[in-house]
């Protein structure tokens, strides 16, 4: 398992972006739809709220296949899931003492 960088365990935090707040629980609804299996960054963040190395990379490469898919795109009923995948992808870690 990667070292996590930061949990959120509040799941109503919210995450502002130019076009909505987002609440921490939506952004990982929105990260269990799109996860690349258990070992996944974006299913360490849907099941715990962990942000671990990979999260922006797997973030950006699901907003490059919601972009392919266009008009088509099934999970993108309210226009916002590619804002939602830039939230994930901004989720910056804590900065350790390291």
């Amino acid at each position: 398992m990667a070292d996590v960088l930061r949990r959120y365990d509040d799941a109503s935090t919210e995450i502002r972006t130019p076009l909505a707040e987002h609440s921490i629980g939506d952004l990982r609804a929105c990260a269990s739809r799109w996860h690349g299996g258990q070992w996944s960054p974006f299913y360490a963040f849907a099941s715990t709220g962990s942000v671990v190395a990979g999260l922006a990379g797997e973030a950006e490469s699901c907003r490059r296949d919601l972009a392919k898919q266009g008009d088509d795109a099934e999970y993108d009923h309210d226009g916002l899931e590619d804002d939602r995948l830039r939230a994930i992808a901004s989720l910056e870690p804590e900065p350790t003492d390291d």
